[in-house]
């Protein structure tokens, strides 16, 4: 529903977009991982074994970005404080 509303408010601020200015491989590959991701996502939840395990399969696909911002944090931190040499 979050995603529908956002794109909803996309459409009438931005207008639709020109779908075939974007490259072919671009579409094409973008749409063979939405795919991919999806699929895994399914099937990870159908392999849970009890209720708890699918819960936390649906807990790591909501916060994912949220890690990969804190480990980019994290790295940024890191390599902006570390001695030079």
């Amino acid at each position: 529903m979050m995603y529908t509303v956002a794109s909803v408010f996309l459409l009438f601020s931005v207008g639709f977009p020109q779908l075939k200015t974007f490259p072919k491989r671009c579409r094409y590959l973008g749409s063979l991982l939405f795919v991919a991701y999806e699929f895994c996502l399914s099937l990870s939840i159908g392999n849970a074994n009890n209720a708890q395990q699918a819960i936390e399969v649906g807990m790591v696909n909501y916060l994912w970005p949220t890690f990969t911002l804190i480990a980019a944090i994290i790295l940024l931190c890191w390599t902006a404080t570390r001695s030079r040499r």
